[in-house]
């Protein structure tokens, strides 16, 4: 659908009825791939022209963020040379891109203050530029109104960071009571998954399989499954038994939001609060470094060689620098912690960040990345940055390769 032939007829359909926003949503949409450029620079000149309606100008600006967003995303193997920074090297060919959003952006805001997506706009062009405290005035804003969007949980506020680790405390201690159904302690190299029972079932032993057949046995296996009865366990135990060889541990606890449709509120609880299960993981094992992954992770290799990447460093995140969402700068899908004292204190800081807005009951999707990309920007703007190791292609890049240790797919 992206040929140079189907591009053509779109383009000649926007220039017949430029004001059609049907023509200009398919202009963009089908131009990403190969015509990226020109889709971009066709929006920028239509937001420095007079809007025709407002809702047209917040239109284009959502447009002309997934157009800039889409770039960033094909220069991700860049990503995986800056270890030592969270520069967003990537942009340096967009920021004309990012600068005509954020002003564009003001100039729709200005007008109609109570069209929060343009703010939230503003704050990731300002974000994707490294303007982190003047995001932070937008977003102190977005904080106090009802905007459904992942720019409301985001924060760079150096008072609030730094109440973290005591708000990390004072949250596991409301958490619901964990129950150990496998204990497993004391193991050197440990995998984390945290999902609840329903997710397990679609996805558990398609994981277990390949985590068994290709790991090394000096690998062992924490499962933390959310809302299981005693039934769920058994079954979940008899499926472990199943792989002999292997040091595997389970854990639950019963949050109350188990039902026959999974709703928002517990999509959000279970992806969010794992931060904090792996941070109690690693104070009860803190000799053992953490690789914290998806459910739906397939192992394609052996994940001794996840471990490998953590020598001499302390974290091992999956950076996406690229991206303009802040929520997507930093993936949650796979990421490595030592044994350290730099380790343990990002995830307990980013444990806090969720705790902060459990309290609030906004625990919005993509809250556990932003909490991981926030608290390390914040320790980065204090000089105590930890030592990154950030995965490579070589691991992990959204492909199907053979040749890939690790698999992030739904199938």
């Amino acid at each position: 659908m992206d040929s140079p032939e189907h591009f053509a007829v779109l383009r000649d359909a926007l220039a017949r009825d430029p004001a059609n926003p049907k023509h200009l949503h398919a202009y963009c949409y089908n131009g990403l791939r190969n015509f990226c450029a020109e889709v971009i620079a066709t929006l920028r000149t239509r937001l420095a022209a007079p809007p025709i309606d407002l809702g047209a100008r917040v239109d284009e600006l959502a447009l002309l963020a997934v157009a800039v967003e889409y770039n960033g995303r094909q220069a991700r193997g860049a990503s995986t040379t800056t270890a030592a920074s969270l520069k967003d090297v990537e942009f340096a060919h967009a920021r004309a891109e990012l600068a005509a959003m954020e002003s564009a952006a003001r100039a729709f805001f200005e007008v109609e203050p109570t069209a929060l997506v343009a703010g939230a706009l503003i704050a990731e062009a300002l974000i994707a530029q490294g303007e982190f405290a003047e995001a932070e005035h937008v977003l102190a804003y977005l904080r106090n109104t009802p905007l459904d969007h992942v720019s409301a949980v985001t924060a760079f506020d150096r008072g609030f960071h730094a109440g973290l680790p005591q708000a990390a405390e004072a949250g596991a201690a409301a958490l619901p009571a964990t129950r150990q159904i496998r204990d497993l302690r004391g193991e050197p190299r440990v995998v984390f998954v945290s999902a609840d029972f329903k997710y397990f079932q679609i996805y558990g032993k398609q994981f277990l399989r390949s985590f068994c057949a290709r790991t090394s046995p000096n690998v062992s296996l924490l499962l933390h499954i959310m809302d299981m009865s005693e039934d769920d366990a058994a079954t979940v135990v008899a499926m472990v038994n199943g792989h002999a060889g292997h040091r595997i541990g389970i854990s639950t606890e019963w949050t109350g939001l188990r039902s026959a449709e999974t709703s928002r509120a517990a999509r959000e609880y279970y992806h969010s609060v794992r931060l904090l299960r792996l941070w109690q993981a690693m104070s009860a094992n803190p000799e053992s470094a953490f690789w914290m992954m998806d459910m739906d992770t397939v192992f394609n290799g052996d994940a001794a060689l996840l471990f490998e990447l953590l020598n001499g460093a302390d974290l091992a995140p999956y950076l996406l620098p690229g991206r303009i969402e802040a929520r997507n700068k930093v993936s949650a899908h796979m990421l490595g912690v030592a044994p350290t004292a730099a380790g343990r204190d990002i995830i307990q800081r980013a444990a806090g960040y969720v705790v902060a807005f459990k309290t609030m009951d906004r625990l919005l999707w993509g809250i556990d990345q932003i909490a991981l990309y926030t608290v390390l920007v914040d320790l980065g703007a204090q000089g105590r940055l930890p030592s990154l190791a950030p995965v490579p292609d070589a691991i992990c890049d959204g492909s199907l390769d053979a040749d890939k240790v690790i698999w992030s797919v739904k199938a």
